[in-house]
């Protein structure tokens, strides 16, 4: 919220007022303080020294009723409020002799351990107090200064308080004085400079009110004033001159807009023309594309007939030769049965890899999204295909097999999907991860992440050269053909995660750093309830 130019100008002027008002008086009164306080410094000290050499009169003269005599004497003023007696006893010790306590004033203790503090008036906020010696007269006129005793003395600083109280009356009614002045002077200063800025904001509100730019501020008579009115003027003047250029501009926009218009329609007509010529071009590119995905279709599809057709023929040639060698031997000599028996165990054997290859080739077009679900313990369920796979693959109880879970609920799985997958890996360890070697190690995890099912499988063998890890999914894909293996293992568990589990699998390997294999999938948990 804005301050007005008066209301800041009447402030201002009462706060310097009232200021240095109260500066002055300031002074004023620390000055009047400080002689009061002298003076009643000055007439404690002389109060003290006099009633000093009465009590020591009254003990030369053996006054018997000196308590008494000491009271009545200290009644007469009521300027003393406390009074104490000590004297020196024939030991050279300082006792307490009498003390006088003026009627409504608290007593005070004992003060003989305040001699040395006290030999000039010490000011406190319950009076000034004073320790002066009793010396006798004779003693004193001699220059012997051994006091027969002390007399301590509190009197009132009830004057100085009136005097701080009377200056406080007279600062409060001076600021007071010096306030209203102020404002009555400041008042009519400011009315009579701000008569020329109230014609000024009079005319800049018409101004706003009307949106006339025409009116003109009046001159004022001060300098300040005029020249801020004459540039208010000139503002107005150069205004005017914009908004006839604005209206000039407006009409030269309008027939520009009007042309930009014809032209964005021309230019629209284009484009449409464009942009249909490119939805052709676009979908004859999706023709293309199809025929390519066509062809590259058939061209995958010449691969696999043609591994196929390589993988079965191997063990068929051999069995045909073996055959064509026994038919041979059979009419050319009689029979001998250690030759027979080893070529009938070449053809057994070729035949049962023929086998073996086409159970491979079924394995690939099984579907297994037909299979049911089931509720297991998922670490159970590793346990026991781990179990089952030792007992037909060949050299896996060399394996040391360890499982970690963190899912202790019942999940639905495809067991038979599962147990395919699990194998496959555990008998691809035992053929490439860990060959020639006496042992091996595998951990198994599986962990639940936010409602997927994570399984790591990682072997500790030799390692996948790069080379195979990038096509480690594809068919026929191998680094022991020569030794009878098809390379039909991985690309079988690739076809079960992806088509079957709907999920996915990425393999992480390199040369004697072990094999790992990441199989991300949805997790269904059976409900407790």
């Amino acid at each position: 919220m804005l301050n007005s130019l008066r209301k800041s100008f009447l402030v201002t002027t009462l706060c310097v007022t009232c200021l240095s008002t109260g500066l002055a008086l300031a002074g004023y009164t620390w000055v009047n303080y400080l002689q009061a306080r002298s003076t009643m410094l000055e007439r404690t000290e002389d109060y003290s020294k006099a009633l000093a050499i009465s009590v020591n009169q009254q003990l030369i003269h053996h006054n018997e009723d000196f308590a008494q005599s000491f009271s009545s004497l200290l009644n007469e003023t009521r300027f003393i409020l406390n009074a104490h007696v000590y004297l020196y006893d024939d030991e050279g010790q300082l006792n307490f002799l009498t003390s006088y306590n003026r009627p409504g004033i608290q007593p005070i203790a004992a003060r003989q351990d305040s001699i040395s503090a006290l030999q000039s008036p010490h000011l406190t906020s319950n009076g000034i107090d004073i320790m002066v010696p009793v010396v006798a007269l004779q003693s004193a006129a001699n220059g012997d200064q051994d006091p027969r005793g002390y007399v301590f003395v509190r009197t009132s600083i009830q004057p100085l308080q009136q005097v701080l109280r009377q200056a406080g009356v007279t600062a409060v009614g001076a600021i007071l004085f010096s306030a209203l002045l102020s404002l009555l002077l400041a008042s009519l200063v400011s009315h009579y400079f701000g008569r020329p800025l109230r014609r000024l904001i009079m005319a800049t509100r018409e101004v706003a009110r009307t949106r006339d730019y025409s009116i003109r501020a009046p001159n004022g008579q001060f300098s300040e004033f005029d020249l801020i009115a004459h540039n208010f003027n000139t503002v107005l003047e150069r205004i005017q001159q914009y908004i006839r250029q604005h209206d000039k501009s407006e009409a030269a926009a309008q027939q520009l807009n009007a042309e930009l218009e014809q032209q964005v329609q021309e230019r629209t007509n284009a484009l449409r023309n464009a942009n249909q010529e490119l939805l052709e071009t676009l979908e004859q590119l999706h023709q293309h594309q199809g025929r390519q995905v066509e062809a590259q279709k058939m061209s995958s599809l010449s691969e696999l007939v043609a591994g196929i057709s390589h993988e079965i023929n191997t063990p068929l040639g051999l069995a045909v030769t073996a055959a064509s060698m026994i038919e041979g031997s059979l009419r050319e000599q009689p029979i001998r049965t250690d030759e027979a028996h080893e070529q009938m165990q070449l053809l057994q054997r070729n035949l049962d890899r023929a086998v073996e290859l086409i159970n491979n080739f079924k394995k690939l077009a099984i579907e297994h999204a037909g299979e049911t679900a089931t509720d297991v313990e998922l670490s159970q369920l590793m346990e026991d295909i781990v179990t089952s796979a030792r007992a037909y693959i060949a050299d896996a109880k060399k394996l040391e097999v360890t499982i970690h879970s963190d899912i202790p609920e019942l999940v639905k799985l495809k067991v038979g999907v599962w147990q395919q997958i699990i194998s496959s890996l555990l008998e691809n360890s035992v053929i490439h991860g860990f060959a020639g070697k006496d042992s091996g190690q595998v951990d198994i995890y599986l962990q639940n992440q936010n409602g997927h099912l994570e399984v790591r499988y990682k072997d500790n063998g030799c390692g996948v050269p790069a080379d195979i890890l990038r096509r480690i999914f594809d068919p026929f894909i191998t680094s022991k053909r020569g030794h009878g293996n098809s390379g039909l293992g991985m690309h079988l568990v690739y076809n079960l995660v992806t088509h079957t589990l709907n999920g996915t699998i990425n393999c992480v390997s390199a040369p004697d750093e072990g094999f790992e294999v990441i199989i991300n999938c949805p997790l269904e948990l059976v409900n407790s309830a």
